[in-house]
């Protein structure tokens, strides 16, 4: 955005962000302090690029997904299965993730907030959503240590596309009126 041959524009996106500054405060945080290190990538910069969509404030991301009735059900099943069971580590690691269902998952939030880029320019990038998702899978790698659809490691270059990615997402994404990006030119 150019403030100076789109001063109404860059006006509006201000008053925006400056509206909703407080309950966006951490993630912006996390955003500008994970910035700052340029060109300086590690797993770490990863994992941070994609928790700050987890820290998101509900008004920026749905903070539910709708579950079916038969989904409502098993869940509601496995909970009172799982509540009757002795108290251990595995119980208490079950109830959490049955607590979880029905809560936006991290993959989940940023395609909300990717939707708002691809809503426009969308043509242009047809494969975000891919991208993204697997930015993710990376992130659940180095987090989780859950196994990847390729080595990371030896992809670091990949990785560094994928931390970038998730700055640009989340950069990108203004609040200017309708939740629109404004392009940056007409």
């Amino acid at each position: 955005m150019d403030a100076v041959r789109q001063p109404d524009s860059f006006t509006n996106v201000m008053e925006r962000w400056l509206e909703n500054q407080d309950e966006r405060r951490d993630a912006r945080y996390r955003f500008s302090s994970s910035f700052s290190k340029q060109s300086f990538y590690d797993t770490d910069r990863l994992v941070g690029a994609a928790n700050m969509f987890d820290i998101l404030p509900d008004s920026a991301v749905p903070p539910t997904v709708e579950l079916t009735e038969e989904l409502r059900n098993a869940k509601e099943q496995c909970r009172t299965i799982f509540k009757s069971l002795e108290k251990c580590i595995e119980r208490e690691s079950i109830l959490n993730a049955l607590g979880r269902i029905g809560k936006s998952s991290l993959k989940q939030k940023i395609r909300h907030r990717v939707k708002y880029i691809t809503d426009v320019v969308g043509e242009d990038f047809p494969d975000l959503i891919i991208v993204t998702d697997e930015a993710v899978n990376c992130r659940n790698h180095y987090v989780h240590g859950t196994k990847g659809r390729f080595d990371y490691s030896l992809n670091s270059d990949v990785t560094f596309f994928f931390t970038d990615n998730r700055y640009a997402t989340l950069a990108t994404v203004t609040k200017s009126g309708s939740n629109r990006v404004i392009p940056a030119s007409n």
